[in-house]
């Protein structure tokens, strides 16, 4: 199966702490529009033999686009490609944009899954991310969302945050008890160079929260996530009643997906490309870098997703595609990891909590 990915670079205002590719100016709203059909028709060849079985409208700030918009890349895309029988189809808003009759035209038209862009339910955290809603405006989104007909509803948090207490943190996890929320994205404070807010630090405004306390809310994420029915599958993500995100999960399982919009990724035929992400030079030509991938990379990748997961590295299925001796240097470095940051039995290599907060150490001391 295959994923399509729609990037709408659209913010009215940057958030401090985002690196992802967004521009605030909307001037170029209109004319974005027709460019990205016009993608759509340039690059579909590249899925002409591929089953779709999901779409996901990231940014950005997707929600900014009006239903008109929606409806023609929608169409587009039910014309252009195969698909499966009931594609996952995702949009991502902000907690402001909660306004029921867009919600319910959005639900009309398609959309299945919505991810609400929360951040926290504490108003001076959001402050301090620069967010332009409050704890309340989130909450009437989650409550719309659902009134308008969704059942699949994802929320974000981020934690790691400075100023934010254990205590309050646990009490914004412990709402999801009584919210329709069947999905939850938590992601620890990165500090992303080009941002604002490591200009902050770096000035001595603020100081990054120190390791123990982010791995003291980390743990506290999974025990308070799973005592209201949150079941992990990725360091960073839990589901209710098995809802997971198909589209994320198809990342994480090296399946193949087609992005648009600038900065937006694709992975096809073993080839990664990247859009490049400058609006301006988008609305003049499609400009792609391209990378094929070697035997080091995959074999570099499969390490990276796998040990995201909760179920794992199947080292049999590694052994598979890679080569016993592969499997054996791979068991040779983790002999080197200490004890207390993974498991390995019934065949497949996990990371322990632990070993999950400091994935990113772990993993790059694994790779070839």
């Amino acid at each position: 199966m295959a994923g399509l990915y729609l990037h709408i670079p659209f913010c009215k205002r940057k958030c401090n702490y985002c690196d992802f590719y967004s521009v605030a100016n909307l001037g170029y709203l209109n004319n974005f529009k027709n460019r990205l059909l016009q993608e759509i028709n340039e690059r579909k060849y590249l899925f002409s033999n591929k089953k779709v079985n999901t779409i996901y409208f990231g940014g950005g700030t997707p929600s900014l686009m009006d239903i008109e918009f929606f409806e023609k890349i929608l169409e587009k895309i039910y014309f252009e490609f195969h698909f499966d029988n009931a594609p996952e189809i995702t949009i991502e808003i902000n907690p402001e944009n909660r306004e029921k009759s867009f919600l319910r035209k959005l639900k009309e038209i398609g959309f299945n899954r919505i991810s609400i862009g929360t951040q926290s339910f504490v108003d001076e955290v959001l402050k301090f991310l620069s967010r332009q809603h409050t704890a309340k405006d989130s909450l009437l989104s989650i409550e719309n969302a659902f009134e308008s007909g969704f059942e699949n509803i994802s929320i974000d948090l981020i934690y790691g945050v400075p100023g934010l207490l254990k205590n309050d943190f646990e009490k914004e996890i412990l709402l999801l008890q009584n919210l329709p929320v069947t999905h939850l994205s938590a992601y620890h404070l990165s500090v992303e160079k080009g941002t604002l807010l490591s200009l902050k630090i770096r000035k001595g405004v603020f100081s990054e929260v120190d390791e123990k306390t982010g791995f003291e809310q980390y743990k506290t994420l999974i025990k308070t996530a799973n005592f209201c029915g949150f079941k992990q599958y990725e360091i960073s993500n839990f589901a209710k009643n098995e809802l997971i995100s198909k589209h994320n999960s198809a990342y994480w399982n090296r399946e193949e997906f087609l992005g648009f919009g600038p900065g937006a990724n694709s992975f096809v035929d073993n080839i990664r490309y990247i859009c490049t992400p400058d609006i301006k030079k988008y609305l003049l030509e499609f400009e792609y870098s391209q990378d094929i991938l070697t035997e080091i990379d995959k074999i570099n990748e499969t390490i990276m997703l796998k040990l995201r997961t909760v179920e794992g590295l199947d080292t049999l299925k590694f052994k598979e595609e890679f080569g016993e001796k592969e499997l054996k240097r791979l068991e040779k470095e983790l002999k080197k990891i200490k004890p207390e940051f993974y498991v390995y039995n019934s065949g497949f290599i996990r990371l322990t909590d632990k070993g999950m907060f400091v994935s990113d150490y772990i993993i790059s001391r694994l790779f070839v």
